[in-house]
């Protein structure tokens, strides 16, 4: 009668040594030694050994096995061992997995430094390039193949080289950057930026070191370009300034003269058309010079210093100012304003109430009239000055406020600065200008002022 006990642990025992054969033959392939392939090859026969044992206690071919107590301990051992091969198994596979992470890791950084802008290079401790990307090997001018294991001192200068071998020698715990020069292997000089990353291990010390470096050679002749184009736009303010000093002391000074004398020839009765004439374009020779003065000075303005004022009262005296050149060309003005428009703002104001006039004294003579108006918009104070002139072209309110633009009407000509000068002088006090239709006839200039409360 078969033993089952016997037989039980027979069986179990067959089964893990053919489970431990195959474990150790996988290892095989892991661990790539021959270690594992003998070992897989004795579990094996010693599965087959209690295989065959356990056909010879079913079929009665005699005493192959020693007894139960024996096979017991055998199994016992079996399942030590097998639970060995699976515990080593398990170490391999992490290793083996951790490796191919590594392996992959790498993989990609090495995919994310060639794929950089930049030129990165990694350097042993005596400064020779163990590492570089495609890009560091465009910067050398050579290969990949032909930079590594060359020392960098070989691109460097006296001063380069120190710093980068200090970088290596005394390392610091941020990047190091400086900007210095290199020199390829064609000896042509370019501008790098660099920056210099120590690595170091568990113990603290440095491994290697990692440099990026930009080339900023381009960047370094535009500023070069730029510094030159600063050095030559000064000299063109400068001689800006010179033709504006001239234009206002020496021009001014003959203008001057010829008004002057017209005026005595006019009051000694001599042809006083002709005088008017005379006196009518020194009038405008000196305003030319007097706008382009003010125009010169107020574009190269950023800032102005304000004061407290009223309105109401800078345009009341603006009107007393204009009220000969109304009168002699026929014209009157409404002021509607009749209460006070505090602000902050510069004296130089005014220049937009008195271009407003200006303008409609040469241009809308013939409406006999301008209206003056105030009203609040919030922060701000929007005065109109209306006149009943022929209007202003709507394909020119956008650019009529523009330097050298005018309306072309009634053939006065002049300059162009005047309602610029207004424009401007609005604009650096935070305002606007503007131009609008007088329904149903003429045109309604206006400007917006903040009121700097």
């Amino acid at each position: 009668m078969v033993d089952s006990l016997t037989a039980s642990i027979l069986s179990l025992s067959a089964l893990l040594q053919f489970i431990a054969a195959y474990i150790a033959f996988h290892l095989v392939g892991v661990t790539k030694s021959r270690g594992w392939l003998l070992l897989s090859i004795a579990f094996l026969f010693m599965g087959l050994r209690r295989l065959i044992s356990l056909l010879a206690l079913y079929y009665g071919a005699g005493e192959i096995f020693t007894g139960v107590l024996p096979e017991l301990v055998a199994l016992v051992i079996s399942v030590l061992m097998i639970a060995g091969v699976l515990y080593i198994s398990d170490y391999f596979k992490s290793k083996a997995k951790a490796e191919r992470a590594l392996v992959e890791s790498e993989k990609k950084y090495r995919t994310l430094v060639e794929m950089m802008n930049e030129s990165v290079i990694t350097l042993d401790r005596e400064g020779r390039i163990i590492y570089a990307n495609s890009k560091a090997a465009e910067l050398f001018g050579s290969s990949v193949d032909d930079i590594i294991g060359t020392p960098i001192t070989n691109y460097c200068g006296e001063e380069c080289s120190r710093q980068f071998m200090q970088a290596i020698y005394k390392p610091q715990s941020v990047p190091f950057t400086l900007e210095t020069e290199i020199s390829d292997v064609n000896g042509k000089i370019k501008d790098v930026l660099v920056s210099i990353s120590p690595i170091f291990d568990d113990k603290g010390d440095i491994t290697v070191t990692i440099a990026t470096l930009s080339d900023i050679t381009p960047l370094k002749r535009t500023e070069e370009k730029l510094r030159d184009y600063a050095e030559k736009l000064k000299q063109s303010n400068e001689l800006k300034d010179l033709f504006i000093d001239i234009l206002h002391h020496d021009l001014m000074n003959y203008a001057s003269i010829i008004k002057g004398y017209a005026e005595q020839a006019q009051g000694d009765g001599i042809d006083s058309e002709t005088i008017m004439a005379i006196r009518r374009n020194a009038g405008r020779i000196i305003e030319v010079i007097e706008n382009a003065t003010k125009f010169s000075k107020l574009a190269s303005m950023e800032k102005i210093k304000k004061v407290e004022m009223d309105l109401a009262e800078v345009i009341s005296d603006v009107v007393q100012e204009f009220k000969p050149m109304l009168s002699e060309a026929g014209m009157s003005v409404e002021n509607r304003i009749d209460r006070s428009l505090p602000v902050k703002a510069n004296p130089i104001v005014e220049e937009i109430f008195g271009n407003f006039l200006s303008n409609a004294i040469k241009y809308a003579r013939q409406g006999q009239k301008v209206m003056i108006s105030a009203e609040e918009e919030g922060d701000y104070w929007k005065i109109s000055f209306a006149d009943y002139g022929p209007g202003v072209p709507e394909e020119q309110k956008v650019t009529i406020f523009d330097r050298f633009s005018r309306g072309g009407r009634g053939g006065v000509k002049g300059s162009g600065l005047g309602l610029a000068i207004a424009k401007r002088v609005a604009e650096l006090h935070g305002g606007e200008v503007g131009v609008e239709d007088n329904v149903p006839r003429g045109s309604i200039f206006w400007t917006k002022l903040p009121k700097g409360e």
